[in-house]
């Protein structure tokens, strides 16, 4: 019941979302977003409920154990660790230059100046807590 606890919480606000965007809100365009990320939410909910009572059969026991047992090793195998943190390295640093990218690309189709901000804002943000998380994990570690 552990495992599946969040899945129903996510069901309950899924559908929660459906009736809010289906009975409450007025306006075509917010009821069709609440509606949609409710639908989104209830069914990949489902579809990991799902996975979970399959697994949990008796007859698939042994599926879960080798699964559990390479879930481990692969958390804490010092390769894969590396690769994991080399690979989470690699793409902070091409996001730095898909944020600058972008932000230049609508400066050139004219977009509005809030919108190139937000993705600049983005950029700083990303590069912030990039510097944060370095110097905590320096003295942590």
């Amino acid at each position: 019941m552990k495992k599946k606890l969040p899945f129903i919480i996510e069901i309950i606000l899924g559908i929660v979302l459906i009736c809010f965007g289906y009975f409450i809100i007025d306006t075509d365009y917010y009821s069709t977003l609440f509606l949609a990320i409710g639908v989104g939410l209830a069914s990949a909910s489902c579809v990991q409920l799902l996975k979970i009572c399959y697994y949990e059969m008796p007859n698939n026991k042994e599926k879960l154990e080798s699964i559990d047992r390479e879930n481990h090793i692969n958390s804490v195998d010092e390769r894969k660790i590396f690769l994991r943190m080399k690979a989470g390295s690699l793409v902070y640093q091409l996001m730095t230059f898909v944020y600058l990218f972008v932000a230049f690309v609508l400066a050139l189709l004219h977009v509005e100046a809030w919108v190139i901000g937000i993705v600049f804002g983005l950029f700083l943000l990303q590069t912030f807590l990039g510097i944060i998380l370095y110097r905590h994990f320096e003295r942590t570690f």
